[in-house]
């Protein structure tokens, strides 16, 4: 028994070393991969922490000239959590984000016919305890920037 329990105790140290690894060092451990990219997901509310929430807003102007509200979910059929990494080109640069947010509205615009215009928004509110979109109020909610293609 005290093998056993060794044993499932060396594997979970094992794992959880490797996942620490790649979280610090971006070291991957080949034979164990799978495993500990489970590990490093696991660990990843731990990397950083904000006091604001980000996320796009994503509009398309109606032949009457009024905005309506695109639904993300259509073009990021993801968890909450990984939408909002995907949203945010994090694997580009920061100067190249702008353009890539405009080549999507373009792409969305052609995507959503019945739309003259498709807007873009970054937004920003502070995070609640009452969950991710609670406070995403009117009065609490920043746009850091707008995209809108014709």
């Amino acid at each position: 028994m005290k093998v056993l329990q060794y044993t499932v105790l060396t594997v979970y140290l094992c794992i959880s070393s490797a996942g620490l690894l790649y979280t610090f060092f971006r070291i991957d451990v080949p034979f164990i991969r799978p495993l500990a990219r489970y590990s490093y997901q696991m660990m990843a509310p731990y990397q950083g922490y904000n006091t604001h929430a980000k996320d796009i807003l994503l509009e398309g102007q109606q032949p009457d000239g009024s905005w309506q509200r695109i639904d993300l979910d259509t073009y990021f059929p993801h968890g909450t959590g990984e939408r909002s990494i995907r949203v945010r080109f994090y694997p580009f640069p920061e100067e190249v984000r702008k353009d890539k947010y405009e080549e999507l509205a373009r792409h969305i615009l052609r995507l959503e016919e019945e739309y003259r215009a498709v807007r873009l928004s970054m937004q920003q509110w502070p995070l609640t305890a009452e969950g991710y979109e609670a406070g995403r109020t009117p009065e609490e909610t920043e746009t850091l920037y707008s995209i809108t293609v014709p």
